[in-house]
């Protein structure tokens, strides 16, 4: 399941689902911070809410094709 709600620009919070995993960002000073499956991925900034949003949407579909590969090669 592929969901992913469009927020705000100005809302300093955000959170979704992607492919069933829960992901979040927060803005604090002038970096935002990304949340997945509830935990603070506390050594990554992003500049904008956009950017954290597509990194956590790569890193979920990154990981997705790696465990499909790896089944795929057993």
């Amino acid at each position: 399941m592929y969901v992913v709600a469009e927020n705000p620009p100005d809302q300093e919070f955000w959170s979704s689902v992607y492919q069933g995993r829960p992901i979040a960002a927060l803005h604090r000073g002038d970096r935002w911070h990304v949340y997945l499956d509830h935990v603070l991925l506390h050594k990554l900034e992003f500049a904008t809410a956009a950017h954290a949003k597509a990194w956590l949407i790569n890193r979920i579909d990154q990981q997705y094709t790696q465990r499909l590969q790896r089944a795929l090669a057993a």
